[in-house]
């Protein structure tokens, strides 16, 4: 029946499921200690690197410009400038990135871990690169409603 078939397609795709997506790919609302979102991202990997950028700050004119960051970012658009890059897979952790706070212009060593079965991830900022030094936010999924009106489908 029905059913049956469905299982034979599934199984057919198994071997496609090893090439999916990495869990950490994807859209994420940036949590800052209150609770409070700071900004929605788009995380993808790009060869073996991870990168990311911001798509949309609430309450921020989507023209703003990064003025407080330094040499090459000074003055770049805050909205699709690539803020998070560097990550390199190392077992189950994405390290030795490096992410920009774009209302600071200050740079800091950064992981990101998968948590929550997919559902979220852990950016772990340190001001050393082996993460001793620094604080960890947990970044949730982006919802379908919260995307619409920011990506570009």
């Amino acid at each position: 029946g029905c059913m049956k078939r469905l299982m034979v397609l599934l199984l057919a795709l198994a071997p496609f499921a090893a090439t999916a997506a990495d869990p950490c790919e994807g859209y994420w609302k940036s949590i800052d200690e209150q609770g409070k979102v700071t900004a929605y991202w788009k995380i993808w990997q790009e060869g073996s690197e991870l990168k990311g950028t911001i798509i949309k700050v609430p309450g921020q004119d989507d023209a703003t410009l990064c003025s407080a960051c330094r040499e090459g970012l000074k003055n770049k658009p805050i909205i699709g400038t690539v803020w998070l890059y560097g990550f390199k897979r190392d077992g189950k952790i994405w390290a030795k990135g490096k992410i920009v706070d774009s209302g600071k212009g200050d740079i800091y060593w950064a992981s990101i871990t998968s948590a929550e079965n997919g559902n979220a991830i852990d950016m772990r900022g340190s001001i050393d690169r082996w993460g001793l030094a620094g604080r960890t936010q947990r970044w949730k999924k982006a919802n379908d409603a919260e995307l619409k009106g920011i990506v570009k489908k």
